[in-house]
């Protein structure tokens, strides 16, 4: 009988999941990821389309990062719920409501780019402190600062970075290494 399955597949069911199902495991699955990255679980049956619009676009990934890469950052970034349990999300610099976010901007799936509706040109980027800031992810006129360490942080880093010459030659001794690239990521 197998081997006429192989052969003849097409001529009996397989009891795939209908639409419907592979929907429902869709969201499943996206759910589990946003409570993983640390925000609310009540947003995900209280606004689905809040959830869908952080993850498929990668806000969610840029947020946990943010929120996890400085001392501050736990209190500047996240997805916080309003008191009449709205989801609020930082956009230039103030905690605004998901529907008024929502009534601004969408995620183009073609271009990978959170846009401004009804003006695909003006694009939307997620940096620290500000949030959601008109910036495109990928198209600027100059490079600009996404987050800023505390003094204390920068030194905690730089003794860090310089222990890099432990174990490897020094390119330029005589030089002070004042900048440091610190490359930080989420479990996406």
């Amino acid at each position: 009988m197998s081997t006429i399955l192989n052969y003849c597949s097409s001529l009996f069911s397989k009891n795939e999941p209908d639409e419907a199902t592979k929907q429902a495991a869709a969201a499943q699955k996206e759910y589990r990821k946003f409570v993983e990255l640390g925000f609310p679980h009540a947003i995900c049956s209280s606004h689905p389309e809040c959830v869908h619009f952080l993850l498929s676009s990668g806000v969610a990934f840029a947020i946990a990062m943010f929120k996890n890469s400085t001392q501050s950052g736990m209190e500047q970034h996240g997805v916080r719920i309003s008191a009449d349990g709205h989801p609020l999300i930082k956009m230039e610099g103030e905690w605004q409501r998901w529907d008024h976010i929502s009534s601004l901007v969408e995620f183009d799936r073609t271009t990978g780019r959170v846009i401004s509706k009804g003006q695909p040109a003006l694009g939307w980027n997620y940096i620290s402190p500000d949030g959601l800031v008109q910036k495109d992810i990928y198209t600027y006129g100059e490079l600009y600062p996404v987050e800023q360490l505390s003094p204390e942080e920068y030194q905690k880093l730089r003794s860090h970075a310089e222990k890099f010459w432990d174990t490897n030659d020094e390119v330029d001794p005589s030089e002070e290494k004042e900048c440091i690239v610190q490359i930080v990521s989420t479990t996406r």
